[in-house]
């Protein structure tokens, strides 16, 4: 029987590790090159952080983004540019070209129209800055990144763990790029690879992705799936860039995203219930935590349908617990050796580095709440003394600086309880890390804390040893315990339990 091609070239790449290794390390250097230059780029670019379009008057502001460097100067949604610089602007083109050649810290002169008036605000361009949401995607395609290099280069024998590399790069280089430019921004031939680049890694890559999931991290289906089944899987992605390229489909990444996720998810669902392949029992024990980064990833997918139509929304911050996603794949490679990667992880570093991940949440959290009190207007009843009388007067109605002082005092005061509050909840969680790693010596601690309360409550010797052996016995989770002292020479047994002992006059 003739070996199919893919089959035979499989094989071929098994013997022959090292051609793997070098196109796989040139692919990779490459890309991550062109990533890390694409989010530099993306970040670097001035924005003036609001959106507008096309009105016969001008400009329209249709959303300014809060906190942002036009919310900083004072404008507002509704409001119409007409000139920038003291030039006139007709249309969204012209006014780009002004935050084009503005830098770190230029400043444009926007002449608005509000309200039947014209007035003139202040822009100071941000120089570096990128949405949140942004930055999920990112931290996330770095962590597809890491995987695929991990794997790949450990195992370039085994064709499980190529199809994985090949497909976690392609994905992890698509997030880390599918955020693009504006049209105005393409001034080098590095910057119009993008929109190539976006195509070829989403085609590729969610091909070889769907293609991994019914490999990894076992195989799904005892029989063979039918090749139609993978004809889906790799043409879906082309056909709908396709429909794309000739507007047929919205020019918008996500959109693709879901699009695949829900065809493959009812190709697979037909593929079990109509087709009856048999389902390979392994796969059930060891896909716990690929599922769940699978439900986590299509919630990520359909929370970004609210981030689309409310960019400003608050907790977008929550976006960035998509690094799960790779990060519950990577668990399951090192919790059930798959690839037969052996990644040995010493306790004590565990230990360390969740310690080390505790003080830092408790530092970022004291700072976020010091940050958001110092922001806080302090519209409250504050205890005042006259000459004659005891007060509680409203906050608001004292003169400004006297009103700021006592503001910077409240401040002050909520942060020491923030951070005390804080310290008390770090000291419990650290308590139970101690118990999670080092058992042993907490309840040798705990043992030490019971019998230095136990010295205080009895004053007969042999009524305190039965109490220690007792509370020995329990805490330390003992078979059995014994105390004994020598008295004259000789070994006294006071308090025992479940030991076999040597007679009293042993010596």
């Amino acid at each position: 029987m003739r070996i199919p091609t893919i089959a035979r070239f499989s094989s071929t790449l098994d013997q022959r590790p090292h051609i793997v290794r070098v196109v796989y390390l040139a692919l990779f250097i490459l890309l991550s090159a062109y990533c890390v230059y694409h989010v530099a780029r993306f970040a670097s670019i001035t924005t003036d952080e609001n959106t507008y379009i096309d009105s016969p008057r001008g400009v329209l502001i249709t959303a300014v983004v809060e906190g942002g460097a036009s919310d900083r100067a004072g404008l507002k949604t509704g409001d119409v540019i007409t000139a920038v610089n003291g030039k006139p602007v007709k249309n969204t083109g012209e006014a780009m070209e002004y935050i084009l050649t503005g830098s770190e810290g230029k400043k444009l002169a926007y002449t608005i129209a509000r309200d039947g008036r014209e007035m003139v605000l202040t822009v100071v361009l941000a120089a570096f800055g990128i949405r949140l949401v942004t930055l999920s995607l990112i931290l996330t395609g770095a962590a597809f990144l890491f995987m695929s290099a991990f794997v790949m280069l450990q195992r370039p024998r085994n064709a499980d763990a190529r199809l994985f590399g090949w497909a976690t790069l392609l994905v992890g280089v698509f997030l880390m790029v599918n955020f693009n430019y504006s049209r105005f921004y393409y001034v080098s031939f590095i910057d119009t690879l993008n929109p190539f680049i976006m195509m070829v890694s989403f085609m590729l890559g969610f091909g070889s992705m769907y293609h991994l999931f019914f490999r990894f991290p076992a195989r799904r289906f005892l029989a063979p799936v039918p090749t139609w089944i993978f004809s889906i899987v790799y043409g879906l992605p082309v056909l709908l860039i396709t429909l794309v390229a000739v507007n047929l489909l919205p020019q918008k990444p996500f959109m693709m995203s879901v699009t695949t996720v829900l065809v493959v998810a009812v190709v697979e669902t037909l593929l079990h219930f109509r087709l009856r392949l048999p389902k390979n029992p392994e796969y059930g024990s060891k896909a716990r935590l690929v599922e769940i980064a699978g439900v986590l990833s299509v919630l990520f997918l359909s929370f970004s349908f609210y981030l689309q139509t409310a960019p400003d929304f608050a907790w977008q911050a929550l976006f960035l617990g998509q690094v799960a996603v790779p990060g519950l794949i990577f668990a399951a490679i090192v919790r059930h050796r798959l690839f037969d990667l052996y990644v040995v992880v010493r306790r004590t570093s565990v230990y360390r580095g969740a310690v080390a991940a505790l003080n830092i949440s408790t530092v970022v959290l004291f700072a976020w709440a010091a940050i958001a009190l110092s922001g806080t207007h302090w519209n409250i009843p504050v205890p005042t003394l006259t000459g004659t009388s005891f007060q509680f007067q409203d906050l608001s109605t004292f003169p400004d600086a006297e009103r700021a002082s006592i503001e910077r005092r409240l401040m002050i005061l909520c942060s020491l309880g923030i951070a005390l509050a804080l310290w008390k909840i770090r000291s419990r969680v650290r308590g139970v890390i101690d118990v999670k790693f080092y058992r042993g010596e907490y309840d040798y601690r705990r043992a030490l804390t019971a019998f230095s309360k136990l010295s205080l409550r009895f004053s007969e010797p042999r009524d305190l040893a039965q109490a220690v052996v007792k509370d020995l016995t329990e805490i330390m989770h003992l078979s059995g315990a014994a105390f004994a002292r020598r008295v004259n020479g000789r070994l006294t047994v006071d308090a025992a339990s479940n030991l076999r002992l040597p007679p009293e006059d042993a010596p």
